[in-house]
């Protein structure tokens, strides 16, 4: 446990190097600029002093985003320090000034809070009924006996948990045997993860779901487990999921070749830890598309590795600026091979956030890049996305609102003027240098403005890597690879994750290298519920 902790910490550790390596770079700037501006005299000794004091700014900015709190919100420019309220809040907070009004000498009625109790289709209702005792049956009134009033109740409803338990499944198959002695025959037994496994495909799918989906690591199932009377190891825990991902490779497989079909496809990574090895580090990449995701943990972070996983795929890559990317579209390119890359506009706009809070002028292009969202927003408004009708309408106002968004923001380009080091300058560079890809999004109305799909699919690692510290060898990192990309993929169709696994595992157990890949197991939930009968 304390070697995971200081594995954890040393790559908190490494981050705080990296930006103390960047202020390194603004104070030696600083020194610069402030020896020559002692120097000169004239104009040249504005110019300095003005990026003197951009640059000492960005330097207070850089030392709050490594000690201090990140966000991406957007506090106006002159009130760095205040947090703006969103339109909601704002409403609120107007509501109930006015409610606090006095007004013809009326006090105007407290609205209701809460919003009731929440329904609860999916759970099962479970009825008790209660009666009076003998006792408690004679009237008050006359002190008759009280008769019980047919169908007439006083209903509530409580939630309660029914915990979980273990058990012991003894499976006793029957043995037959013929008098002539020459058959002996046994009954079929239930399927099992393997051969001579104790624990049942329902157990590890459970354990499965507990790690990878809920982010409860090995350990703290083990002291759960104990506390309901079964004793294991986390050893033990770890070979059935081992066991698991062998048996559901050839699935994991299948769905690397479902997102690889698709056209568009979002790619993004992050780091993996490597436990009892504080010095290094793997890398999880993560394919998205619009009904799954798929995840490979490598050694490096080379464009190999991306390579590796975009095996197969000729279309447009959804990414940041990481030059690895770039690096494969050339390597590709070289082979005769196409790929397209299409930047990312939330990239783009957190370094102009960045940069709002002591230059003005970003303020104009962040309003511009927001109108580039508030056409997606209208899309959505007209038609359900993925439908012909949304991408027809998509389309349509891109090639005229967006286009007029991305002129404005040339024309706004071309009259901006910042220091070269400092964070406008940065995020200036940033739209020259990106141009092409931040405007492939008009080519097609499946490439997205953004990354975010592919970000917020790394969600679920992050909070797995927080909690169980990453992996201890490469079998337990290619277990969490196969388990994290059906088990997520599962969430995105939107069947049941653990009944998922459970139906995948059982049909390569029952059919050797038999796949299921989530959207198979959701086209045959569908199928079967059109074959059944309405009630």
């Amino acid at each position: 446990m304390e070697l995971a902790r200081e594995t954890d910490l040393t790559i908190l550790r490494a981050k705080a190097v990296i930006i103390e390596r960047e202020n390194g770079l603004l104070h030696r700037r600083l020194a610069v600029l402030s020896a020559e501006l002692d120097k000169l005299r004239g104009a040249g000794a504005d110019t300095l002093q003005v990026e003197l004091e951009l640059l000492t700014k960005q330097l207070a900015t850089e030392r709050k985003a490594l000690y201090g709190r990140s966000s991406e919100r957007r506090g106006r420019p002159d009130t760095a320090g205040e947090q703006p309220q969103t339109p909601e809040q704002s409403e609120s907070s107007e509501q109930s000034e006015a409610a606090e009004q006095p007004g013809n000498g009326e006090t105007k009625p407290t609205p209701q809070r809460g919003h009731g109790p929440t329904p609860q289709p999916n759970l099962p209702i479970v009825e008790q009924h209660y009666e009076l005792t003998d006792e408690q049956r004679s009237c008050s009134a006359c002190g008759g006996e009280l008769q019980q009033w047919t169908g007439q109740f006083e209903d509530s409803e409580q939630v309660d948990v029914v915990q979980r338990s273990f058990c012991i499944v003894r499976q006793r198959r029957q043995k037959y045997r013929c008098k002539c002695g020459g058959c002996v025959r046994t009954a079929p037994g239930p399927v099992k993860l393997t051969q001579q496994g104790r624990y049942t495909l329902g157990f590890v799918a459970h354990l499965a779901t507990a790690k990878y989906l809920d982010h409860l690591p090995l350990y703290r199932q083990t002291q759960q487990m104990a506390r309901q009377g079964l004793a294991v190891t986390t050893s033990t825990l770890c070979d059935q999921l081992e066991e698991l991902a062998l048996l559901l490779r050839p699935s994991y497989q299948a769905l690397h070749a479902e997102v690889i079909a698709e056209p568009v496809v979002g790619v993004d990574e992050t780091p993996w830890p490597v436990l009892d090895k504080a010095d290094q580090r793997w890398w999880a990449w993560s394919v998205t598309s619009r009904n799954a995701v798929y995840y490979r943990i490598a050694k490096s972070r080379s464009h190999r590795d991306a390579d590796k996983i975009l095996e197969g795929f000729s279309g447009v890559a959804v990414c940041d600026a990481y030059s690895a990317y770039p690096a494969l579209r050339s390597a590709r390119g070289a082979k005769g091979e196409k790929l397209a890359l299409a930047t990312c506009w939330a990239h783009a706009r957190r370094r102009f956030v960045k940069a709002e809070q002591h230059q003005p002028q970003a303020t104009a292009a962040l309003e511009i890049i927001g109108r580039l969202y508030a056409v997606e927003a209208k899309a959505r408004e007209f038609a359900e996305p993925g439908t012909q009708p949304w991408r027809d309408k998509l389309a349509e106002l891109r090639a005229t609102e967006s286009v007029a968004a991305l002129n404005d923001l040339d024309a706004w380009r071309a009259s901006a003027t910042a220091m070269p080091r400092s964070a406008l300058g940065k995020a200036i560079k940033y739209l020259d240098n990106q141009r092409r890809g931040l405007r492939m999004f008009l080519r097609n109305p499946l490439i997205p403005l953004d990354n975010n799909d592919a970000e917020r699919a790394m969600r679920g690692l992050a909070l797995g890597r927080k909690n169980h510290y990453g992996s201890k060898s490469r079998g337990t990192t290619e277990t969490a690879a196969i388990l994290y990309s059906l088990l997520e993929t599962a969430k995105r169709v939107g069947v049941e994750p653990e009944g998922y696994l459970c139906a995948a595992a059982l049909a390569a157990r029952e059919t050797p290298l038999r796949v299921l890949t989530p959207s198979q197991y959701a086209a045959e939930l569908a199928e079967a519920a059109a074959r059944t009968p309405p009630s």
